[in-house]
């Protein structure tokens, strides 16, 4: 995968969608999950989604991270949110994100998501950004 990394003078992400988009192309290159991501904000209205804050989802070879704008308005919620989604790209063909979610309760279609093959994923992404230093790291992409 060819890198959006730019140079030292990289101009500073003006808002909450460039700095995620620096993020995912940062992440894409550290921590690449063997498939295409896109970034895409959503406002999500109906009653049972609206409280969502993201959902990833694949769209033919690409995954396509949806983060809902309303509920995604900070830099730390839509950056944590981003991380947790990025997470399921990293599993997506080792967990059961494609199974029969639909046809399975709500609670277990939940536990399915987030088992401890994912836990265990997010936890090196999130470790990778705040503690490996991704977050200053990623500051030199492009958005």
């Amino acid at each position: 995968m060819r890198s959006k990394k730019l140079s030292r003078s990289t101009p500073r992400a003006a808002n909450v969608k460039d700095r995620c988009k620096q993020i995912l192309n940062w992440l894409q290159d550290a921590r690449p999950c063997g498939r295409s991501v896109r970034l895409i904000w959503v406002t999500w209205t109906s009653k049972d989604r609206r409280e969502c804050f993201a959902e990833t989802n694949r769209c033919g070879n690409e995954l396509v991270i949806s983060l809902n704008k309303p509920r995604c308005r900070t830099y730390s919620i839509a950056i944590e949110t981003l991380l947790h989604e990025y997470a399921h790209c990293g599993t997506w063909g080792m967990a059961k994100t494609e199974s029969t979610h639909f046809e399975k309760s709500e609670a277990q279609a939940e536990l399915d998501m987030h088992d401890s093959t994912y836990w265990s994923e997010y936890g090196c992404v999130y470790n990778m950004f705040h503690y490996l230093d991704g977050w200053r790291d990623s500051k030199q992409y492009e958005f």
